[in-house]
């Protein structure tokens, strides 16, 4: 598990974070000295503990960015109507095409984060559309069969909806990586994750009285993250998420009737 805790996926999230994090998979993989897409499927617990980093954290006020060009709010009016018409055609044409168009999408909205000036307020909504094209970008690659950038977009998308101070998007990109691992056959860390994402909607980590000295975080930790397997036991080699490092499914499992979370499935 701490190999995975590396700079790129764990706090703090920063602007410059989104970057690092997205850069390598709007890569072309067909140009020599790239940076490869990754392979390594993040383990169930890891994306659960991720959760609970983004459940924790403190709010960050969005900051102005004074160097560059001017971003008016008409260019991310433009942004949103887009990613608008991207929701809609995404479920009738090919996933193929319509990645082609988020990636696209995804490269505008990151250079423009990165190299115009912008107040506060259209950052956020700057990063609240990034979010939404990296979650869109997640479910496409799934799709997909690539299980590994999946995961990663998922975690861009929830970075980014951590910048734009919208905690109802990142409850919607947990339940999004929360329905990828169920798929994979991890009910156990998918459970954990969407009841995370229910908790992270009511804005504040209950507390209980007779524990007030011990931090929010390893509160969360304790209630959504225990040691209990999250594969069966007689499956040796299956990784927590059930996703070999080849992208392949690992074994599925019957759904089980547990209390609905009261978010719907994010696509």
């Amino acid at each position: 598990m701490d190999g995975f805790r590396d700079a790129a996926l764990g706090p703090p999230w920063t602007e410059e974070h989104v970057g690092r994090l997205l850069r390598p998979l709007l890569e072309r993989q067909d140009i020599p000295g790239g940076t490869p897409w990754p392979t390594e499927p993040v383990p169930g617990a890891v994306l659960v503990s991720l959760a609970v980093d983004w459940l924790t954290a403190g709010s960050r006020p969005m900051s102005a960015r004074s160097s560059g060009a001017g971003l008016s709010t008409e260019m991310v009016d433009i942004l949103a109507s887009r990613i608008a018409r991207l929701r809609e055609v995404g479920d009738a044409e090919d996933d193929g095409l319509v990645m082609n168009w988020v990636v696209h999408e995804l490269r505008w909205a990151l250079r423009m984060a990165e190299s115009t000036a912008y107040d506060a307020p259209t950052g956020g909504r700057l990063f609240g559309a990034i979010a939404e094209l990296a979650q869109l970008a997640g479910r496409l690659t799934e799709n997909q069969g690539h299980h590994a950038r999946c995961q990663h977009y998922l975690l861009a998308a929830l970075r980014a909806s951590s910048l734009a101070g919208d905690r109802g998007q990142g409850a919607r990109v947990l339940s999004s990586l929360s329905r990828h691992l169920s798929r994979c056959g991890n009910k156990q860390d998918a459970q954990r994750l969407v009841r995370l994402a229910d908790v992270g909607t009511d804005e504040a980590l209950p507390c209980p009285p007779d524990s007030p000295s011990v931090p929010h975080q390893a509160q969360a930790y304790a209630r959504f993250a225990d040691k209990s397997p999250a594969v069966p036991a007689d499956q040796p080699g299956v990784h927590v998420c059930g996703v070999g490092p080849a992208g392949a499914l690992g074994p599925r499992t019957p759904p089980r009737h547990e209390k609905p979370s009261r978010l719907p499935w994010a696509g």
